[in-house]
């Protein structure tokens, strides 16, 4: 059987179908109000709960209608309204838009105020896109996807709330990095400091935090010891609080953060200055990594490492900076790593061409990462393998639209899909929350669109062998690959084109349609995927529009 988190959710923000989804509150015509979406059960005064458009659809007769409410394929509730509430909320049913909705009493009646919020980008100008055929062709098992793939980046002020556990526990994370924060933090006084060696309190993402949240989500840690400072005293002492102090044992530690970065380089924190120019070269960081390992070790002879969290993801990192990393450590290190973001910092206006267009740069990741790995063999024949430790479209610029919106998930699906073809033992998404826009699958604590790529895709995926794919007919920037686990399989397959649109053919593929399942889609047009179940047989053919991304998963 697949490794498939058995009881957990399948849909994008619910408790799936089960008992507990069922479980609810009554409304005020008398109809249960299911899903877990109201937290303790009840509907609050003054609380809000958002539904999108889309899913949001209307059912009745002549006489009586009934708008059935569903948060993606999660049922939330079914309930008679009066013609004039039917008609407030039908003119709010359009594609792009979310409906907030808001509870104004509790008990009897259940006042429903209903806004309408701009949630996604117009369809692009120009009229129709033109569509190709192709045919999906099974290749050859190339690896294994499992659990430990599937990381993140943990910032965010919010590891503390129940909300933000709950929306992880709905995804298939389980390793989690706190590491930019370890560069420069004193975590045995309980202080940070900035540029210029100024001392100030930790903010709610502290280790504490993190700690308790790990434990709640049963993650796997990755952690930092400070680096830029150079001093083992400080790294044994950090190791010494968090394993025994804390009682807490992460699976990885690294040394600092971005080396590449440094400006104070064996400067203490208390010296730091915004003018230091201070930098290490990739030998005397190797050196150092060396020198921490040994000294870490006097205190957890098991510790285990990411030898460099490496800034860049492309060739010239690997050959540089992680190359030298591996030669002199390589024996000592579970991982190395690096920090890919294919597109950079966009140019102004940057259409979505050119933001797809950075998934195919040859040297960059994820395309780039069998030549980055083939770098690191040369320096170490020891198999220490290459991860990406942040993993996200771009740094911003121009492409920050895209970045924070839809066009993020089929890119991170993409690069994640050919990351999985390639091998890549695992992918830090980058990052978990971010208070305004940007990077995080969050917004505080309110799901991005990358949010439910994670949580209804790729937490639904199979995993287990990993089968690539090919798609004969189909234009560039269309991916696709299979997952197998004895009787489950999932086909997985992201239109990463912004400009075609593909009737994809099953058959003579082999995939086995006969016995039914569950297709998730979801493009462009839509605020949420779509969840089918099919008891027959799956249809063979199926339109994955530009910028689509589609997952069927059988057994």
């Amino acid at each position: 059987m697949p490794s498939r988190h058995p009881g957990r959710t399948t849909g994008p923000f619910s408790s799936g179908s089960g008992p507990a989804a069922r479980k609810g509150a009554q409304g005020s015509c008398g109809h249960r109000l299911g899903s877990d979406l109201p937290r303790n059960g009840l509907f609050q005064p003054g609380s809000v709960y958002v539904l999108f458009g889309p899913a949001l659809s209307v059912r009745g007769s002549a006489d009586r209608a009934i708008p059935r409410f569903d948060w993606g394929p999660a049922f939330i509730g079914s309930c008679e309204l009066d013609a004039t509430m039917l008609g407030r909320i039908h003119r709010y049913l359009r594609p792009r838009r979310r409906l907030v909705l808001t509870v104004a009493a509790v008990g009897s009646v259940v006042a429903v105020i209903v806004a309408a919020i701009a949630l996604l980008p117009s369809a692009p100008p120009g009229g129709p896109l033109p569509t190709v055929n192709a045919t999906l062709r099974p290749g050859a098992g190339v690896g294994t996807v499992g659990p430990g793939f599937f990381a993140v980046s943990a910032q965010s002020d919010f590891l503390s709330s129940p909300v933000t556990q709950s929306l992880v526990e709905r995804t298939p994370l389980t390793v989690f990095r706190w590491g930019p924060q370890g560069e420069y933090v004193n975590l045995t006084t309980g202080v940070q400091y900035n540029d210029n060696g100024i001392a100030g309190p930790i903010g709610p993402d502290n280790i504490s935090s993190f700690i308790a949240f790990c434990r709640a989500v049963h993650c796997r840690a990755s952690l930092a010891v400070p680096g830029e400072i150079n001093d083992t005293r400080i790294a044994v002492a950090t190791v010494t609080y968090i394993e025994q102090t804390l009682g807490f044992r992460p699976a990885y530690w690294s040394v600092g953060n971005e080396p590449q970065t440094w400006n104070h380089f064996n400067e203490p924190w208390v010296d730091w200055r915004s003018s230091d120019a201070s930098h290490v070269t990739p030998t005397e960081y190797a050196l150092e990594v060396q020198r921490y390992i040994s000294a870490i070790r006097t205190v957890d002879p098991t510790a285990q490492f990411v030898g460099i969290q490496s800034a860049g993801g492309d060739s010239v990192e690997a050959s540089q900076w992680i190359a030298p990393v591996a030669q002199i450590n390589g024996p000592n290190l579970a991982f190395v790593a690096y920090h890919p973001y294919p597109g950079g910092n966009g140019a102004t206006g940057a259409s979505l061409t050119d933001f797809f267009g950075s998934l195919t740069r040859s040297t960059a990741f994820p395309l780039g990462y069998p030549s980055a790995q083939q770098t690191i063999d040369a320096a170490c024949a020891c198999g220490v393998r290459l991860i990406a430790g942040e993993f996200n479209s771009a740094l911003g610029g121009g492409y920050a639209p895209y970045l924070a919106g839809y066009p993020n998930v089929p890119y991170i699906g993409a690069g994640l899909l050919l990351a999985m073809e390639e091998g890549v033992p695992q992918v830090t998404y980058f990052t978990l929350s971010t208070p305004g826009p940007g990077f995080g699958l969050l917004e505080g604590e309110t799901p991005r669109p990358t949010y439910y790529l994670y949580s209804v895709f790729l937490e639904n995926l199979t995993q287990g062998t990993v089968v690539s794919a090919s798609l004969p007919g189909a234009p560039a920037q269309v991916y696709a690959l299979e997952t197998v686990n004895g009787s489950r399989t999932s086909l997985f397959v992201v239109n990463a084109n912004p400009s075609v649109n593909v009737e994809l053919n099953l058959t003579g593929s082999g995939f086995p349609v006969a016995g039914g399942g569950t297709v998730y889609s979801w493009d462009p047009s839509a605020a949420l995927p779509t969840v089918a179940s099919v008891t027959g047989a799956l249809p063979s053919t199926y339109r994955v529009p530009a910028e689509g991304v589609l997952l069927l998963d059988v057994g």
